[in-house]
């Protein structure tokens, strides 16, 4: 993203640890979060299969809200953010991956 573009609006966070991702951030008027991924990458698809498999499996939606609000109680940082959720999110993907699989989506 150019300078230009991003001027007042969000802003890099250089640590958001996740290869393949800008992570983008604005805290002034309304916050954001924004995650920046290549189109019809592996971080992509991933996202993709995540959100479907969420739309369809509202238990999974009830342990990733759990996990997001028990995370955002806890951590001090964004990345301690991201591990607090990192199992549950884990198991969604694993989940999510067995489902488009056609395998056991559990």
């Amino acid at each position: 993203m150019s300078d230009r573009q991003n001027r007042g609006r969000c802003r890099p966070h250089p640590a958001a640890g996740v290869p393949g991702r800008q992570y983008l951030r604005r805290r002034s008027g309304l916050p954001a979060n924004v995650h920046v991924v290549g189109r019809q990458g592996r971080l992509w698809a991933d996202n993709l299969l995540f959100r479907d498999y969420l739309i369809t499996h509202p238990d999974a939606v009830a342990r990733y809200a759990a996990a997001k609000r028990e995370a955002a109680r806890r951590a001090p940082t964004l990345l301690a953010y991201s591990d607090l959720k990192a199992q549950v999110v884990a198991e969604i993907m694993r989940a999510a991956r067995g489902a488009a699989a056609g395998g056991r989506a559990s």
